[in-house]
């Protein structure tokens, strides 16, 4: 019956994850503060649920395309570290997943700030060329 119990919890849990992300409908009477506390308070009445809880965000996190769900999903994470930790079993699994997401995300800003600096070059470079073939069609004529 408790096993039966943790499931029901657990698939209740990741629909409110899912909820609290944008990435299914709030029930009308919802907040995303209601769904957090929901969220939190099951998994310090039911420590089992905490590391269920740390999958489900890496579920959702990981490479997740819709950016404000991504960070809501992050924020969630932050929730739950500052309430309760990850089991040791999954402590080490879990600061490697952090680790490499942040490295991915750093590495997508270099990338878009490299591709920026070259697109201002090459739109200085046009407007320098367009200066001097007018400066020189003036003269010239």
């Amino acid at each position: 019956m408790a096993n039966e119990k943790l499931a029901k919890d657990a698939v209740r849990m990741w629909k409110e994850v899912q909820m609290y992300m944008g990435d299914r409908p709030m029930n009308k009477t919802d907040t995303e503060v209601k769904l957090a506390h929901s969220i939190v308070a099951a998994c310090i009445s039911a420590p089992e649920l905490r590391d269920e809880l740390y999958c489900q965000l890496c579920k959702q996190t990981c490479y997740n395309p819709l950016r404000t769900s991504s960070f809501k999903g992050w924020e969630l994470f932050v929730v739950a570290v500052l309430n309760f930790p990850p089991t040791r079993n999954l402590e080490s699994s879990l600061r490697c997943y952090w680790e490499e997401h942040v490295k991915v995300r750093v590495v997508v800003v270099v990338v878009v700030v490299v591709v920026v600096v070259v697109v201002v070059v090459v739109v200085v470079v046009v407007v320098v060329v367009v200066v001097v073939v007018v400066v020189v069609v003036v003269v010239v004529y």
